[in-house]
């Protein structure tokens, strides 16, 4: 068996493996509270998203109820596209919150199943929980 070709395979494998074992990480909370250790992999909701930036889209509309529409309308047609988009992701969050019972924050949820409250470092959060998951039946 040539080794070099071996080598690769087998980083493949236990990065396979590695990640299989890793649970599916959410992480709700707000601006002012970030969580320490977060990844890309990890999907992570700012629940006060919402209200900033429906404020931010908001403080540039004039004042009248015609403009205001006209332009809102122009606005998210064109350059607003992303921010429409943001507020769509942020908005998910809400709900994703809701469909977990999420009662307080930061709220860290592994798998969909088991939610971590009031810890801000995510790997002591993951470390609680693989404790929880080794004591559970």
């Amino acid at each position: 068996m040539n080794s070099g070709r071996a080598m690769p395979l087998l980083l493949a494998w236990t990065e396979a493996l590695l990640a299989a074992e890793a649970p599916r990480i959410e992480i709700f909370t707000t601006a002012r509270c970030p969580i320490a250790g977060a990844t890309p992999a990890v999907e992570m909701y700012i629940l006060d998203e919402p209200a900033r930036i429906e404020a931010e889209l908001s403080a540039s509309l004039p004042q009248g109820k015609d403009a205001a529409a006209e332009l809102a309308q122009a606005q998210v047609q064109g350059a607003w596209r992303e921010e429409a988009q943001l507020l769509t992701r942020a908005y998910r969050g809400l709900l994703k919150a809701k469909q977990y019972g999420v009662l307080r924050l930061p709220a860290i949820v592994f798998d969909g199943t088991a939610i971590v409250y009031g810890v801000t470092d995510l790997e002591d959060a993951l470390s609680i929980y693989r404790s929880w998951r080794q004591t559970s039946p």
